[in-house]
């Protein structure tokens, strides 16, 4: 218990979001086909029930999931239309997470893979002050791009405003029931983080929008057509397609 009081108001400063409402679910009361992982259910996506509660959101319901007693999903964006993270859903089964991680690495990107908790891959991105949703989205569609994920990739929040009774999409939080936990961040290896190393490793890659914007811009063929950039990033081109790519390179190269 001193532990995670030690470390929970680094979680909640990483997590913050929507104060007014989160949803809850509770996997121990889940049947046994829901509690499966992944490769046990044939690569499929597994589906979690969720309850909203539309009360106010604090430390002791980030306990209680850290601890286990029921699951916590949180929405990234605030009354006021900013955010503090942002997520991109990497919904491919089944997933390799260093993939990804490694293409992060290679392009000096700071976001972070989290296994959710059907097995898949949820990469977060921490900013260091709040951030207009409506600046972040379009940052975070490029990312999506340049790793090579389809174009219809969810990205969280699913929406840059709040209207009247609007709740946007939760997130699952990971490191639920944390001395056990299924639902972990992954190192630059894409092993297991624990969750004082995870908190340690989430608070250095915290970044600005702007200087995450200016990585991306220092991407190699940043300014080339998105498709050879994409290509270069997730490390080249299938065998059979060199003389087209270098063709095409060269075309982009003489209209510069």
């Amino acid at each position: 218990m001193q532990f995670v009081r030690e470390f929970i108001d680094i979680f909640a400063d990483l997590f913050r979001g929507n104060r007014h409402s989160y949803t809850v679910s509770y996997p121990e009361n889940e049947n046994e086909e829901e509690n499966k992982t992944i490769e046990e259910n044939n690569n499929k996506k597994i589906e979690t029930k969720y309850s909203y509660k539309t009360k106010e959101f604090t430390q002791e319901q980030l306990l209680k999931h850290i601890h286990g007693e029921y699951s916590v999903g949180i929405n990234p964006l605030n009354e006021f239309g900013n955010i503090r993270f942002s997520v991109i859903d990497v919904d491919v089964y089944p997933t390799n997470p260093l993939k990804y991680i490694n293409i992060l690495i290679r392009i000096n990107l700071p976001l972070i893979g989290i296994r959710s908790k059907s097995g898949g891959l949820h990469l977060f991105v921490f900013f260091k002050q709040d951030t207009e949703a409506t600046q972040a989205k379009p940052v975070m569609k490029s990312i999506v791009q340049l790793l090579g994920l389809p174009k219809e990739t969810e990205i969280l929040p699913n929406r840059t405003k709040l209207v009247g009774k609007q709740k946007g999409k939760t997130i699952n939080l990971p490191y639920f029931r944390h001395k056990t936990t299924r639902e972990y961040a992954y190192d630059a290896k894409g092993k297991k983080l624990e969750i004082s190393d995870f908190l340690s490793y989430a608070k250095k890659s915290q970044i600005t929008l702007k200087e995450l914007t200016l990585r991306i811009a220092a991407i190699p063929l940043s300014v080339a057509p998105p498709c050879l950039q994409t290509l270069y990033v997730n490390g080249g081109v299938k065998k059979g397609q060199r003389n087209i790519f270098l063709f095409n390179c060269a075309v982009y190269l003489k209209a510069r």
